[in-house]
């Protein structure tokens, strides 16, 4: 973790020293954006929908490049079902109980982008972005379900079986412990239409979540997002 903040220490001093260097010819620009999300755990199959909401501050050095940041809220989390068996009044015979857990964890995101963009027709820029971000987490919880079948009855063709479906739930045990800050990778493309703004992102979360846990993905996500674009 001191590399990591070593190397985002240099990039921010390198970024402000091309930003004095640049001033002149640089163009300052705001972009509220707000789309959704498709997220996925990295050791589960199913994605989720969630939402990733902000505001884009962008510094052009020129027609060409510029710089990426601004402070968006970002939902992660998933859904994952397994089945446990149950033993009714101490009888031999179990009933099947299926379990499903759906963590949710809220993020303040802070990504540093470089940003390349080249026009494709009148009023229409077509852009690549790529670049680290930070976050902090502001938010984490959620459930876990139980849905269970908790009475025998005869049926005449399959014999014994259960029925009479009942739902409880609990909050998941510790789900808010672990580290609050965390960090990945964006990679972004999107189109400029006079200043509206349309977005296609990802982002890798590569940050450790608790102590022992290694650096590696973690969630991947995928978003759509629409803005519009105040020069200032």
């Amino acid at each position: 973790m001191p590399i990591i903040i070593l190397g985002m220490k240099k990039i921010i001093v390198l970024l402000l020293v091309l930003l004095s260097v640049n001033e002149i010819h640089a163009q300052w620009s705001i972009s509220p954006e707000a789309g959704i999300t498709a997220v996925k755990a990295a050791k589960l199959e199913d994605w989720s929908a969630r939402i990733k909401a902000g505001v884009a501050v962008e510094y052009d050095f020129n027609h060409r490049f510029s710089l990426k940041s601004g402070l968006y809220y970002a939902d992660r989390g998933y859904s994952y079902s397994f089945i446990l068996f149950q033993q009714i009044d101490g009888e031999a015979n179990t009933a099947p109980v299926f379990s499903e857990i759906k963590p949710n964890y809220g993020y303040l995101q802070l990504p540093v982008m470089a940003k390349i963009g080249w026009d494709i027709g009148e009023d229409i820029r077509f852009n690549v972005a790529i670049g680290p971000y930070l976050a902090y987490r502001l938010y984490a919880g959620g459930d876990q379900y139980f849905y269970s079948n908790l009475y025998q009855e005869r049926d005449e063709e399959y014999g014994y079986g259960w029925s009479s479906y009942s739902i409880y739930s609990h909050s998941i045990p510790g789900i808010d412990s672990g580290y609050t800050f965390d960090w990945g990778a964006s990679l972004s493309v999107g189109v400029e239409v006079k200043n509206c703004v349309m977005n296609i992102g990802y982002d890798a979360d590569l940050g450790k979540k608790f102590s022992g846990d290694e650096i590696k993905t973690k969630y991947y996500t995928i978003c759509l997002s629409l803005g519009y674009k105040f020069r200032v």
